[in-house]
């Protein structure tokens, strides 16, 4: 009876390891089969991260650039516009300074015209220039 019992035992362990061994097997081959597809997947995840890290960083930068652009371009306007208005300045500047030194000018005119002005010498002819 103990070789029956034996034999009974040994045979239910031999099928229980081979049905672990199937098991194993099967385990196995689903894993070989999933890991290609589950690696392209993290693959394709992970390259999807990336794309959009990237993508934020370069609207990040984007966004910085315009800035710098936009205030650029304020700064040139600005100074489009100082150069504008200073033709205008300048002409009322030499207006006034022809208006204020104008009666000078005048009066040295006067003055240098007259019999015994500043000492200018009127001549009748060219002037000449005497030889060395």
């Amino acid at each position: 009876m103990q070789a029956a019992v034996a034999k009974q035992v040994g045979e239910a362990v031999r099928e229980a390891l081979s049905s672990i061994d199937d098991v194993r097997n099967s385990s196995v081959r689903e894993i070989q089969e999933l890991f290609p597809t589950r690696v392209e997947a993290m693959r394709l995840s992970t390259n999807q991260e990336l794309g959009g890290e990237i993508a934020s960083h370069l609207k990040e930068q984007m966004e910085k650039y315009r800035g710098q652009a936009e205030e650029m371009a304020q700064r040139l306007e600005k100074q489009a516009a100082e150069l504008r208005r200073e033709p205008g300045e300048l002409a009322g500047i030499v207006e006034r300074m022809m208006r204020e030194m104008q009666p000078q000018i005048n009066a040295r005119l006067n003055e240098a015209s007259s019999p015994g002005g500043i000492g200018i010498r009127r001549s009748d002819g060219p002037h000449r220039t005497p030889p060395l």
